[in-house]
């Protein structure tokens, strides 16, 4: 992406790399496991003071290299984007700006989401939806994630729809495509607790679409999705998770 729009970067990664190489570095383990090398994260993926040492150092030295590089014109027309189906004119909503909402729905107070909805809604009752009209090629939820967190189904264009599978794994931009509407599940791994990283995005053929997003009757299988471990917490509170809940606060 930088060396497409002529621009300088960094790479935070050698070092952490250099060191776990030569074992000065342990890339993830216990709070208490720091004899012998440095801990870089408990979890794999979020850096721990040390770790985050290491990136703010290679900024530093990034910065004073880029100090020294020769100052030239500012270049004032950008070359084409090196992706075309980029997000450039993508915005993101408070549902009721945008939608019209059919059956049993109530706002919220959540005040820990303030940062990042305004408001948040709330159907517990299947076969609450919201409707929405745009223009262009895709959509997405976001929503708040929890035990109670049920399942949605899709239409679009007055038809049902169905969720295919990423292209790119791990990602969460999907396609949609029309057929017999399966739900898709609101429930995932992390919804043993309340948490704000529910998003999913749909993408559609260029154009102007209406859609509208159904909460489903149907339920998933919640001890499947939360594996080995954490299954005992639906167990000993069934209440809990026997809902089928949705909680969104913006859409794209």
């Amino acid at each position: 992406m930088a060396e497409h729009y002529n621009l300088p970067s960094v790479h935070l990664g050698i070092e952490a790399a250099k060191r776990e190489q030569l074992g000065t570095l342990l890339w993830k383990g216990n709070a208490y496991d720091t004899s012998g090398h440095m801990l870089f994260s408990l979890d794999g993926v979020h850096p721990l003071q040390a770790g985050g040492n290491l990136y703010a150092a290679a900024v530093a030295r990034g910065l004073e290299k880029m100090k020294r590089m020769p100052k030239g014109k500012p270049q004032r027309v950008l070359p084409a984007p090196l992706f075309s189906d980029n997000w450039s004119d993508a915005g993101m909503y408070t549902p009721r700006d945008i939608a019209v909402f059919s059956g049993d729905w109530e706002q919220v107070a959540m005040p820990q989401f303030a940062p990042w909805f305004a408001t948040v809604e709330k159907a517990a009752t299947p076969g609450a939806s919201f409707s929405f009209r745009f223009k262009g090629t895709g959509f997405g939820i976001f929503d708040i994630g929890g035990p109670e967190a049920g399942q949605i189904s899709i239409e679009v264009d007055g038809r049902p729809m169905q969720a295919v599978p990423p292209l790119v794994p791990g990602t969460q931009v999907y396609r949609l495509r029309a057929g017999d509407s399966l739900p898709v599940n609101r429930f995932n791994n992390y919804c043993n607790n309340r948490y704000r990283g529910q998003h999913q995005l749909f993408t559609l053929p260029e154009g102007e679409h209406s859609v509208t997003i159904r909460l489903s009757s149907q339920k998933a299988d919640k001890k499947a999705i939360l594996g080995p471990g954490q299954e005992i917490d639906i167990t000993q509170h069934p209440g809990k998770y026997d809902q089928t809940v949705l909680f969104p606060g913006e859409s794209w």
